[in-house]
């Protein structure tokens, strides 16, 4: 969160983590100036950009994930999608029944950071 507010000039930002068959999803979002055009020209070529991207980038790919960046004037949405592996156990419990309520919809969560916050 700090990152967020440091770069992007956001005072908020959106987390939304989401389950589905085989993969788990994290997405980010703030609504800060965005990424620049040159910046976004060498994430697009795949060159180094920054050491924090790099890092992140790097670190899905280690894992057999992807990594999405899509920014503009109005912010920036950063979603890394990992795989799962299922057990064999586990794919015969999903069969037999339908997933609990609170996993049937995303969860999504808006977190604020204050400069006091980011201070302490």
């Amino acid at each position: 969160m700090i990152n967020i507010h440091r770069h992007s000039g956001s005072a908020t930002a959106a987390v939304r983590l989401t389950r589905a068959p085989g993969e788990i999803a994290l997405e980010i979002s703030d609504e800060g100036r965005g990424i620049g055009a040159e910046l976004q020209e060498k994430l697009l070529a795949g060159q180094n950009t920054s050491v924090g991207l790099c890092g992140m980038r790097e670190r899905v790919r280690q894992l057999g994930g992807s990594l999405e960046i899509h920014s503009s004037g109005k912010g920036t949405s950063i979603r890394a999608v990992l795989p799962v592996p299922r057990s064999k156990q586990a794919k015969r419990e999903r069969r037999a029944s339908p997933p609990p309520p609170s996993l049937a919809k995303p969860a999504k969560f808006r977190l604020t950071c204050t400069k006091a916050a980011l201070a302490s």
